[in-house]
C-alpha cells in the first residue's frame, strides 16, 4: 500500500502585477482599450472567472472579440464598476 507524507495545502490567489494593474488604471483613465488581463486586474477576479460572467451574460461584452484576445471599452468597464459599487 502506497502511503505518502505529502500534505497538500490550498495555494494563494494568484495577484496581477502591480504594472499590469498600474497600466490597467492609466488604460482606464485615458479611455483606452482593455485587454483580458487589464480588466480581471482592475475587477479583482481571475480570468476564468471573467470568462464564467461572460458566459452568464452579467459582464460586458467585449468590443473587439478574437481567437486569442479580447478589447472592452474603458468606458464600458467604468460604468460596470460604477454599477458594482468599486
Amino acid at each position: 500500500m502506497f502511503t505518502s507524507n505529502h500534505v497538500t495545502e490550498r495555494r494563494p490567489r494568484r495577484v496581477a502585477p502591480v504594472d499590469v494593474i498600474a497600466e490597467a488604471g492609466a488604460l482606464l483613465a485615458a479611455g483606452g482599450m482593455l485587454r483580458a488581463a487589464h480588466v480581471a486586474a482592475l475587477c479583482g477576479m481571475p480570468r476564468s472567472s471573467l470568462a464564467r460572467a461572460l458566459a452568464a451574460g452579467t459582464f460586458p461584452t467585449p468590443a473587439l472579440r478574437g481567437h486569442r484576445k479580447s478589447l472592452w471599452r474603458a468606458a464600458d468597464i467604468r460604468a460596470y464598476l460604477d454599477r458594482m459599487g468599486g
